[in-house]
């Protein structure tokens, strides 16, 4: 019989891996590693491969090299979820993407100097910048960075690790998750033991994790986050927290959990941290909807649309609440639904995004004024709307399809109302 090799053992394999990501993230020399464990470089390589077995005191010289917490790498082995490994083994993932985030911090420094106090209020101001318009949040937090890299700038540990969660959330909104992973890598790395910037990152890691399709490592990056801010007694980061939890929850269809964690939320978050509010407004609205529970949902979605008006927010966000309320008014029997339609439409038409929300945003406003007989306004929809339609739908099937419902409708519309006129005539 022979002996077990580390190579036979699950949890020495993960273990071994975890140790391979920390090593490429944190970019520790080879030579450092071999002289922390007391062995020549190239039997780093052979333990690294599993050809030979790592020693328990070789491991806690390696993390200690690294300065790797601990706790934290075991704990990430046995539960299967360690911030760094996470997002350090997306990054290396896609190395192209891991590259372009270094090449944009490398290009050429800040627009202009920055004082220290300049940069805290750049790197304040982040968050409700990047919602509004998340290409000059891109630029600022950029400047932020490379102020400190090339000019040395000392603006604080905290204003650093804002700037890269902020390029962390705009190039998740941008599918970029190479690049998101290497800026929360960063902030991780920035944020050290700093107990607030580090719950800070945990709480960005839910959002990540739950577009990776990663349920699992979302929670428990929840779990964490409202451990740490409730250590700092910080209601208002336990409530962000919360309002994350709620979105993992409802994109994963636990709609009564993610109802709870929304509700559980609002009480913690101050009235003018207004976007993290709208959030869970906005997700309360849905998940009642979902749920079939239309009064709860239009009380919730009042609450939104009212947020809005008060606020400056993307024009993506308000067509989302908009949407969503003017859906739940027409299932409830309203016309008033068609009104928030429109104006869904004309911020669609507006906006160079997506053409398909485009597209189905004219297709539902065809179906609702035609279920309300607004047959006059079907035609004039139809007829302004249908030479654009046909355009962006030259090389798309599914736009085609959508098309060929938008003309149906408009053929109905048509012979409808000529049907009314010969009567009336």
């Amino acid at each position: 019989m022979t002996a077990k090799t580390l190579s036979d053992d699950a949890y020495e394999v993960r273990l071994r891996e975890h140790l391979k990501i920390l090593w490429w993230s944190r970019g520790t020399p080879q030579k450092q590693l071999a002289r922390a464990v007391g062995v020549n470089p190239s039997q780093i390589t052979l333990r690294f491969k599993g050809e030979v077995a790592f020693r328990p005191h070789e491991v806690a010289a390696l993390l200690d090299a690294m300065g790797v917490d601990h706790g934290e790498f075991y704990d990430g082995v046995d539960g299967g979820f360690h911030a760094e490994v996470y997002v350090g083994s997306i990054a290396m993932g896609r190395k192209r993407q891991k590259n372009y985030a270094i090449s944009d911090l490398m290009a050429g420094g800040p627009s202009r100097p920055y004082t220290a106090d300049e940069l805290q209020t750049m790197a304040e101001g982040l968050q409700d910048l990047r919602i509004v318009d998340p290409e000059a949040a891109r630029v600022q937090a950029l400047d932020v960075l490379t102020s400190a890299f090339h000019h040395g700038v000392d603006a604080g540990v905290e204003c650093c690790v804002k700037a890269a969660l902020a390029l962390a959330a705009v190039y998740r909104g941008r599918s970029s998750y190479g690049t998101a992973a290497a800026f929360l890598l960063k902030a991780l790395h920035m944020a050290g033991c700093h107990g607030r910037m580090r719950a800070r990152v945990l709480l960005a890691l839910v959002p990540f994790a739950g577009v990776m399709g990663d349920f699992e490592a979302g929670l428990q990056a929840a779990q964490l986050a409202v451990s740490e801010f409730a250590g700092l007694r910080d209601l208002q980061g336990q409530g962000r927290v919360w309002v994350s939890k709620g979105n993992l929850l409802g994109q994963h269809g636990h709609l009564d959990e993610a109802v709870e964690a929304y509700l559980a939320s609002l009480p913690l978050i101050a009235e003018d941290r207004w976007y993290q509010r709208l959030s869970a407004l906005h997700g309360l609205g849905l998940c009642y909807v979902l749920k079939g529970e239309l009064p709860q949902a239009r009380k919730f979605s009042d609450r939104s649309v009212a947020a809005i008006e008060s606020h400056s927010v993307s024009a993506l966000q308000e067509s989302g609440v908009r949407w969503l309320r003017g859906e739940i008014l027409l299932s409830m029997g309203s016309p008033e639904g068609i009104e928030e339609l429109r104006r869904v439409l004309d911020l669609c038409s507006k906006q160079n995004g997506s053409k398909l929300n485009l597209a189905l945003i004219s297709l539902r406003l065809a179906c609702a004024l035609w279920d309300h007989g607004r047959i006059e306004e079907l035609g004039k929809l139809t007829s302004s709307l249908n030479p654009l339609l046909g355009s962006i739908a030259a090389n798309n099937k599914l736009l085609q399809g959508t098309l060929a419902e938008f003309n149906s409708l408009a053929i109905r519309g048509e012979l409808s109302r000529r049907d009314g006129s010969s009567v009336a005539a």
